[in-house]
């Protein structure tokens, strides 16, 4: 079997399931932020903050 690291040697009975668990932490944690970059700019769109000076600059159109 190839050796996919040092931490094989210390999880050496399920190799497989933890890096599947690696996996799927990275996809929900990325798919976390990307729920929230887009459930924040839907939120601005709609209920535009009082300081449009400042955050001008970062407006998509």
């Amino acid at each position: 079997m190839p050796r996919i690291g040092p931490i094989q040697n210390s999880t050496s009975r399920s190799p497989v399931n933890c890096s599947k668990l690696y996996i799927a932490g990275y996809v929900v944690l990325v798919f976390v932020i990307v729920a929230l970059a887009i459930g924040m700019l839907m939120y601005l769109d709609k209920h535009p903050l009082p300081v449009d000076t400042k955050i001008a600059p970062f407006q998509f159109g």
